[in-house]
């Protein structure tokens, strides 16, 4: 009877029990800690792909699966994350797309639905994803699908573009569930047609070095009443200095119950804003709705506002404090930078830039229900 060696353990086991997965081991090249998607057979990157995870979801201790720097295109979609997975450029920073991009590989994901999903239920441990540029079809593509009770843990995304894809982090439907989970490095949004990024749980610590996120005012309509980024029931939770540009678009919308222990933490200087003074958000920049939220030492600038305020909150324990508000061209300051309507809520050291013109008094917050404490660097009315 016919053997071949394992490269990875170097037990000569049955050819026969090999050809039975569709994995021929003997040409799956090894490289540092992991194996090459390129090394596995099959007439497309999708039949690869199989091939490869199949593999790496078999071994006792999980390999990197390594993308080279190539284009890829996938149209198999729903591909069940397991625990251990680990999906890996070999350098570099996954940037997304440009014409004058640096990126070391483009993973076109070009079908209708999430590219990766959780399982229906239970929990998935110790999923890398890092290095990558992952491109989406502008209509229906979706990145990483959430399911009701699949909860990811313990995993770690970083240094990763995403363009052309109507979510990447769960969807509008279905909140993508977290715990324990890091994401740092360079991270990228663009050209989203709907939320980019609906996530809940706690104890992660999220877009700690950067977070872009962007998409044009022709894609706008997609969205609807959409925000970009959806923290859902999130606590326990440090945000770092993300960057939100909404065009016609709301920012940050924050969700959470009345009762919740431990606080949604975003500070280190993130922004919240429209494109320019000039090119402002259409509606209010952030909405919070309830949870514990502490927002610290971010911008939230060129707001119209609309008939509330460039921040609502309408309930929750909430402390806003060293905020930066530069009002959109035209936006006279009697406008609310703040309106409250609910909730538990503390304003502190707002202070003014002028490139939306200039200030005669402090900013406003209007309250109308709730509880307000409020110092002297704004206007309460």
């Amino acid at each position: 009877m016919a053997s071949k060696t394992n490269w990875a353990t170097g037990e000569t086991v049955d050819a026969a029990k090999l050809n039975q997965t569709g994995i021929d081991i003997n040409n799956v090249t090894a490289s540092t800690g992991g194996v090459l998607l390129d090394s596995f057979a099959g007439g497309t990157d999708d039949l690869k792909l199989t091939a490869a995870l199949t593999y790496c979801a078999a071994q006792t201790i999980k390999p990197h699966l390594y993308f080279t720097n190539r284009t890829y295109t996938f149209t198999t979609m729903n591909r069940q994350v397991f625990s251990g997975m680990k999906l890996v450029g070999l350098g570099g920073m996954g940037d997304i797309q440009r014409s004058a991009n640096s990126t070391p590989n483009d993973v076109f994901t070009n079908g209708a639905g999430p590219w990766l999903v959780m399982p229906a239920t239970g929990s998935v441990f110790g999923v890398v994803i890092a290095g990558l540029g992952f491109r989406g079809n502008f209509s229906t593509s979706e990145f990483f699908g959430a399911t009701a009770a699949g909860v990811l843990w313990s995993s770690v995304i970083r240094d990763v573009g995403f363009s052309g894809y109507k979510h990447v982090l769960g969807s509008t439907a279905t909140k993508l569930l977290l715990d324990g989970v890091l994401f740092d490095g360079w991270w990228q949004f663009n050209n989203c047609s709907s939320t980019a990024a609906h996530i809940a749980g706690a104890d992660n610590s999220l877009w700690m070095d950067t977070g872009l996120c962007d998409t044009p005012t022709s894609l706008a309509t997609g969205f609807g009443s959409a925000p970009h980024i959806w923290f859902d029931f999130m606590t326990k939770t440090h945000v770092g200095p993300m960057y939100i540009t909404g065009r016609g678009v709301t920012c940050l919308k924050i969700d959470g119950g009345t009762g919740q222990d431990g606080a949604l933490v975003l500070c280190g200087n993130g922004r919240a804003e429209g494109h320019n003074a000039d090119d402002p958000v259409t509606g209010a920049n952030v909405i919070i709705n309830g949870g514990g939220v502490t927002i610290r030492d971010w911008s939230v600038n060129y707001g119209l506002a609309g008939p509330g305020g460039v921040i609502m909150v309408t309930g929750g324990e909430v402390l806003l404090d060293g905020l930066w508000y530069c009002r959109a061209t035209g936006v006279a300051q009697t406008v609310p930078f703040v309106k409250q309507t609910g909730g538990d809520l503390i304003v502190r050291n707002i202070r003014r830039g002028f490139s939306g013109g200039t200030w005669s008094a402090y900013p406003v917050v209007n309250r109308t229900g709730g509880t307000l404490h409020a110092d002297d660097s704004v206007v309460v009315t």
